[in-house]
């Protein structure tokens, strides 16, 4: 539904500010609650985005549309990883979690920009 995945992309830089503001100690509790709900928001997001995309391409396209997607998505994860790690090089390891909650905040935006903000359901 457009409801559930408003919510999960709003709520998902929430969860990643939570593991940015994480310490030593007690802060762990915060990294794993804010780790969780992160996730649990990724969950959310993929579900409803593959549902989206199964119903809405014509049967003959399927294929090619989830190999696409699928190779763009799977092609971006090692630049995630190169650039948090150069934040974690080039200053320290909190810095990498707080690009990644800077970052987590252009899906909620671009998505709110969209005629998606106007959808109570996608299909």
């Amino acid at each position: 539904s457009g409801r559930a995945l408003r919510r999960a992309a709003v709520a998902s830089p929430c969860f990643a500010v939570l593991m940015a503001l994480s310490g030593h100690s007690a802060g762990l509790a915060l990294f794993a609650l804010g780790n969780a709900g992160f996730g649990a928001c990724v969950v959310v997001t993929s579900i409803v985005t593959r549902t989206y995309r199964q119903t809405a391409t014509p049967p003959e396209l399927l294929p090619r549309v989830m190999a696409t997607v699928r190779f763009v998505s799977w092609g971006a994860i090692p630049f995630g990883a190169l650039a948090a790690g150069g934040a974690a090089a080039l200053w320290n390891e909190r810095a990498s979690f707080v690009l990644m909650a800077v970052l987590s905040l252009v899906s909620p935006v671009v998505l709110l920009a969209s005629p998606v903000r106007r959808m109570r359901e996608l299909a």
